[in-house]
């Protein structure tokens, strides 16, 4: 259960980083 769940929290962190990397440039441009 345990590694289940290390797995899912780094697939969180994957996608939360690929998040930020998509709307960053966004952000630039809207300021």
């Amino acid at each position: 259960m345990i590694s289940d769940l290390n797995l899912l929290l780094l697939h969180l962190i994957q996608v939360c980083h690929t998040f930020e990397l998509k709307y960053r440039p966004m952000q630039t441009r809207i300021r």
